[in-house]
């Protein structure tokens, strides 16, 4: 086990220490947190036991935990909410590690009470958010904050104004038959990522602290029957709001398919206003100011419903840059601001496949990577009809103006990032570099390429010198060859999701009653169809060999980049103006590796974490997390003098020696995460 580096209560919070007399250590360092529950005084809160009709938060109170062990915190997250720099860097460092000093443990123990709920942080007041969501196509009626709690709000010293929630910190109105508590793997999954996506540059809450625990809570991981008991762990989240798109679904009538309904139907006339007044005073002001105030306020509406799904579709194309897929795109996971949400069964790709689904419970591919756009504006249209009553006009024409707001934010910012990615430095035509690009991603699809490391190793290839076009050599086609999968884990990865008696058995079902497949178990025909191509696609893999692949992504990477390296000295020449072909080149380089990152948090890297973390080595977490929040550099080999030191083929971690930019070893590849 790691032991911390030597500290002091004093040290940790330098800068906060109070006056003889008042409150100490952890209490002295949170008990400065200047709070504005802005939130609560804005909007109607109800009482804990309920009703949750006509409220948009209700009374909670966290259940304390059983020797609370902070795992891990973020300083740069811990910053947002006003802890002083020293104090929010040193809890990073001294959090997971053993610390063999009785006094600093003790500080410890302290700031693990707080940040778990076992002791209320001084000036929360916590409650439950109510909402209601559209899950997987369908009206699900009320939902609410069944494992989160709002806490208030805090303002920082930049005037910022954050959100801080607690995760798995017990029941509350809305946990229904949960038990309001997470566990310590899917915790770790999330407050890793979290910061991770912000490393990124992906719009996202933030997490400032992980807590573990000695309470057990019973969980069945696989569904299958075989329950065990975990730890429950606590996650502080951080983000201006956490209000969402199902957040106005709570007057939605009842539905005809469903039959479910909001529970605030019919007070939509006094209390939609309220919440969107709320929304634009404190989120969207230039928008009030823009359209004339409290006295156009339908105008300020739709200005802001434009700006949200703008938002949305700038988001979602950072998530297609990365290659990441949230999982759960339901309109309870959708945020008002244009942020990652609610992390749960996500997943970065390894290998490239565009129909990839990173939930196990996704049987029907609804939130594929591929889908992830029209599901998302088909949200922002679903935003519009919740707003509907308060916006003049047609409903139908606002979410029309939703969905072209979303589409066309969407297609802008993924044009710029595949330009970047690609290096494109001048801009051509539109059409041309995106069909650019999506020839790209199908070569990466057809020859098994994984996706992050595709995009990194093209920085490699050597930029054309000028005059006539060059002919792709051995030199350009060599490192794209080096990240493509082999004949047998194509096929391995290939093998259809359904066994081939279950899809002829939906087959039948869908000729013998079209669309029931898709209404009762949102089993979509494209869903049957994209399985049909499956097994013919496994079958053919099946039958190939290594020399055969090899040979055929030879050809394939050949054909592309032929295309590639033509576009490329023509941006040269467009963005030379006058410089040196080699500073253009170098300046190309640099834009492509400041665009596409080395490392990403796959999915055997967060398992690999986990493991070491509920065997309890904590300190595996913190280590993790100080290599995701530098995704795009180079890395030393860990441990080395020199952080400058050049990095071998294939990064290590000390995290058990895993090399994070590789694909997952063969352990790794049943994975699943629901």
């Amino acid at each position: 086990r790691a032991t911390a580096p030597s500290r002091t209560a004093a040290t940790m919070c330098q800068g906060s220490v109070p006056p003889p007399g008042e409150a100490t250590g952890a209490e002295a360092l949170f008990g400065q947190l200047k709070w504005d529950n802005r939130s609560l005084a804005a909007l109607p809160t109800g009482a804990a036991e309920g009703p949750s009709r006509g409220v948009c938060f209700s009374r909670a109170a966290p259940e304390p935990l059983e020797a609370p062990k902070l795992v891990a915190c973020s300083a740069q997250a811990l910053e947002l909410l006003g802890v002083p720099h020293g104090a929010a860097a040193a809890l990073e460092r001294a959090a997971g590690v053993d610390g063999g000093n009785e006094s600093d443990d003790q500080l410890l123990g302290e700031v693990a009470s707080l940040l778990s709920g076992t002791r209320l942080l001084p000036g929360a007041a916590p409650a439950a958010h109510c909402y209601c969501g559209h899950q997987f196509g369908h009206f699900s009626g009320q939902l609410g904050d069944g494992a989160t709690m709002y806490l208030g709000e805090c303002l920082n010293a930049r005037g910022e104004r954050w959100e801080l929630q607690f995760k798995g910190a017990g029941p509350t109105l809305y946990s229904r038959r949960g038990d309001g508590r997470k566990v310590l793997r899917s915790s770790i999954r999330e407050f890793l990522c979290s910061e991770h996506m912000h490393a990124l540059g992906v719009p996202t809450t933030r997490a400032a602290s992980l807590t573990t625990s000695d309470t057990r809570v019973a969980r069945d991981k696989k569904y299958d029957g075989d329950v065990t008991m975990e730890r429950a762990s606590v996650i502080t989240r951080v983000a201006p709001t956490f209000l969402r798109f199902g957040s106005f679904e709570i007057f939605r009538k009842r539905d005809p398919v469903t039959g479910m309904e909001g529970p605030s139907v019919g007070l939509e006339s006094e209390l939609l206003p309220v919440m969107l007044d709320y929304v634009a005073e404190s989120f969207f002001p230039d928008m009030v100011a823009q359209h004339g105030g409290a006295g156009n306020k339908p105008a300020v509406y739709a200005a802001m419903l434009r700006e949200v799904s703008e938002r949305t579709g700038r988001l979602v194309a950072a998530w297609q840059c990365v290659g990441w897929c949230h999982g759960v795109l339901n309109t309870d996971n959708m945020s008002i601001l244009g942020l990652t949400i609610d992390y749960g069964p996500f997943g970065f790709m390894d290998r490239f496949d565009p129909a990839y689904v990173c939930n196990a419970s996704d049987s029907g591919g609804r939130y594929e990577y591929q889908s992830q756009p029209r599901v998302c504006e088909w949200n922002c249209r679903k935003l519009a009809e919740a707003w509907g009553p308060a916006l003049e006009g047609d409903v139908s024409e606002h979410a029309d103006a939703a969905a072209t707001a979303f589409t066309d934010a969407f297609e802008a910012e993924y044009l710029r990032r595949m330009r970047l990615k690609l290096g494109l430095l001048a801009s051509e035509d539109d059409e041309a570099d995106l069909a650019l690009a999506e020839s790209f991603l199908d070569a990466m699809a057809a020859s098994g390429a994984d996706f992050t490391n595709a995009f990194r190793v093209l920085a490699q290839v050597p930029a054309p010198a000028a005059g006539e076009p060059e002919a792709p050599s051995e030199a350009h086609v060599a490192p794209l060859l080096g990240v493509c999968a082999s004949a047998e884990a194509m096929a391995r990865a290939a093998k259809p999701s359904l066994p081939e008696e279950r899809l002829q058995m939906l087959l039948q079902v869908e000729q013998q009653n079209p669309g029931i497949l898709q209404a009762r178990l949102g089993v979509t025909p494209e869903y049957i169809l994209g399985e049909l191509r499956r097994h013919e696609y496994h079958a053919k893999l099946l039958e190939r060999s290594d020399a055969d692949k090899a040979a055929e992504d030879s050809r394939i990477w050949t054909k592309w980049l032929k295309r590639y390296l033509e576009r490329l000295q023509r941006d040269a020449e467009s963005a030379r103006d006058g410089a040196a072909a080699s500073a253009h080149a170098v300046k190309r380089r640099e834009a492509m590796l400041a665009a596409n990152p080395r490392f990403i948090l796959r999915n055997y890297v967060a398992e690999e974490c986990i493991r070491r973390a509920e065997q309890g080595d904590y300190a595996a977490v913190g280590e993790l997390l100080e290599r995701l929040r530098r995704p795009y550099d180079e890395p030393s080999v860990a441990g080395s003098e020199s952080e400058s030191a050049p990095a071998p083929a294939g990064a290590y971690c000390t995290l058990s020696k895993l090399k994070l930019d590789s694909m997952p070893p063969a352990w790794a590849e049943t994975l699943a995460v629901s």
